[in-house]
């Protein structure tokens, strides 16, 4: 009888330790949803496709190209004339010739752009290197407004080179109050970016 119990609490035993070793192991099929399983959910069923780049967007949003060089993506919201989430892509030809490097051309960018003193941005997250499209390029996140006084945004600002050696601005701009709803949208469709030249 002795034997009996040792054995059924030994059995008992190797079941927790099972039971916990694979609810560990799978744990994130349980849980909470990563980062990447946020990504992967998204659906980006539009494809713009250029002879430079091409990229993946939701089908409810839509793009423009108000200028050579310059694709503007907006949301919904956007679209019904609201604050919301908006993506720019900038093939900078002037950029590549004024700057000889990546921090170079992030910083005369940023002082011709949010920088400038008639905006009201500033810099929350300093510039940090990072692996864009398989290339070197750098990120920088901002926080404020066009005006003084308006809708409080945040923005994301990628920049790349091309292997021709032009340079390529992302930026990703959402109020503030929308950001955490919006983020895993950005980080898809900025994951579908393919520069071709």
């Amino acid at each position: 009888m002795k034997n009996q119990t040792r054995y059924g609490i030994a059995l008992l035993a190797i079941i927790v330790i099972v039971t916990g070793a694979l609810f560990y192991l799978f744990q994130p099929q349980f849980g909470q949803d990563t980062e990447e399983q946020a990504i992967e959910q998204i659906e980006l069923a539009t494809v713009f496709e250029s002879t430079v780049f091409r990229f993946r967007y939701p089908e409810d949003w839509q793009h423009q190209i108000p200028q050579t060089n310059m694709l503007f993506l907006a949301s919904p919201d956007v679209l019904r004339q609201q604050a919301g989430a908006t993506v720019t892509i900038q093939r900078s030809i002037r950029l590549s010739a004024e700057a000889d490097t990546l921090e170079a051309a992030l910083d005369f960018y940023l002082e011709r752009g949010p920088l400038r003193a008639d905006r009201d941005w500033a810099i929350v997250e300093a510039a940090q290197s990072i692996t864009f499209d398989d290339r070197e390029a750098l990120t920088v996140v901002l926080e404020g407004a066009e005006v003084e006084g308006t809708t409080l945004m945040r923005s994301e600002i990628y920049i790349t080179q091309s292997n021709n050696n032009l340079i390529y601005v992302f930026s990703v701009t959402a109020p503030q109050a929308q950001w955490d709803s919006i983020e895993a949208t950005f980080s898809a469709i900025l994951d579908s970016v393919t520069i071709l030249e």
